[in-house]
């Protein structure tokens, strides 16, 4: 099918995207750090949400 290869193409783009912000602003070691921790938060909230809520 041709479903897989628009979603390819946005993953190359948004991945250019971070590779040209990371080279521009050049995050420091505790930015990196609040940015995965912030991730984790996320990503276990939305974890819990969808264990805990009748679908």
């Amino acid at each position: 099918g041709g479903g897989l290869r628009p979603l390819l193409e946005e993953a190359e783009n948004e991945r250019m995207h971070l590779m040209t912000m990371i080279e521009l602003v050049q995050p420091k070691w505790h930015e990196r750090l609040l940015v995965i921790t912030v991730q984790g938060v996320f990503f276990n909230a939305f974890f819990v949400l969808y264990l805990t809520v009748p679908q």
